[in-house]
């Protein structure tokens, strides 16, 4: 007989404190872009790809006789990015945000 008054015990107590512990809800994760990749069209243009996750992305070419050029993706897909016709691109960065 005490067992079982122990277990009601118990199975009070922990209705107790469930009811004093704060719930929260669980809220979709951010999940940044993944399974990317990137690379060369020409001389001039660049190429990336992001197959997985949500979030923005950019792919920037840096260019021999001129500035930088960034261009900007959300979520899966592809983009490209170039250089004027006069110069080439010297790097490809390709950059995830979360």
């Amino acid at each position: 007989m005490r067992a079982f008054k122990g277990s009601r015990m118990a199975a009070a107590l922990a209705l107790a404190v469930a009811a004093v512990t704060p719930v929260t809800l669980a809220t979709p994760a951010s999940a940044a872009v993944g399974n990317c990749s990137k690379g060369y069209n020409n001389a001039n243009t660049a190429w990336g790809t992001c197959k997985t996750g949500s979030g923005s992305w950019s792919l920037t070419v840096q260019c021999y006789f001129w500035a930088a050029h960034t261009s900007y993706g959300n979520g899966p897909g592809s983009i490209y990015s170039s250089c004027p016709a006069q110069s080439h691109i010297t790097n490809i960065i390709l950059t995830v945000n979360q």
